[in-house]
């Protein structure tokens, strides 16, 4: 995996996982359950006015 960068600068709490690490279900699953556990501790961004 690595900083997603898609904008030339690193973007904060993403990552991009390439195919390689996802080959089975297993490797599919580690990545997911290792976001959910992330999420529990991301703070929400702030709503925006609009």
């Amino acid at each position: 995996c690595r900083t997603m960068d898609f904008t030339k600068r690193p973007m904060i709490g993403y990552i991009l996982v390439d195919d390689t690490g996802m080959r089975t279900n297993k490797e599919f699953d580690y990545w997911i359950g290792l976001a959910l556990e992330f999420n529990k501790y991301a703070k929400a961004s702030k709503k925006r006015k609009g």
